[in-house]
């Protein structure tokens, strides 16, 4: 179990980015994802205003014709996603929107609601390194995984972030106090 205070360090600023990660996603997984993203748990915006269109009009997409910007509003968050390729779905956000346990619950809350719907893990990490996962959410269960930055950031200088996947990681299994 951890609290606040055991992983508030993961959200200081630092001048980078968090990363959610659905790793190995298909159209499908695209698909039930924007349909829960319309399912009204969260707001959204989508390229100023316009509809969410169905994955199948994004992917595969052109250099000349970049798809929009998704922006979800998660507590005190706004997730961004930037549909950068099929295979993963891949939100960011700003470390400093998660100031308090609170805002904390709300992204979690959100990773459980992914996870759940696409039946696939949904990983927290550091910006661009997939490999390095903070916090694991797997589906169907209720507790979040957790693992400390500082003990991912010292084998990180071991080793670049190379694409290796979370499945890599070693977990134990925590729950959010």
């Amino acid at each position: 179990m951890f609290t606040w205070d055991d992983v508030q360090e993961e959200f200081e600023v630092d001048g980078s980015l968090r990363d959610i990660y659905v790793l190995n996603s298909t159209l499908d997984d695209w698909r039930r994802f924007a349909a829960l993203v319309r399912s009204g748990r969260w707001a959204f915006q989508y390229s100023d205003g316009e509809p969410l269109p169905d994955p199948s009009e994004i992917f595969p997409w052109q250099e000349d014709s970049m798809p929009g910007l998704l922006s979800i509003f998660v507590g005190s968050s706004q997730l961004n996603v930037h549909f950068f390729c099929e295979k993963e779905i891949e939100l960011d956000f700003d470390p400093a929107d998660v100031s308090t346990a609170d805002d904390l619950h709300a992204v979690l809350d959100f990773m459980h609601a992914v996870a759940d719907t696409l039946g696939k893990p949904c990983i927290l990490t550091p910006e661009n390194c997939s490999e390095f996962v903070v916090f694991c959410v797997v589906p169907g269960l209720p507790q979040a995984q957790y693992r400390e930055r500082r003990a991912l950031l010292q084998r990180r200088r071991t080793s670049a972030c190379s694409g290796a996947r979370a499945a890599r990681v070693r977990l134990s299994p925590l729950t959010p106090s």
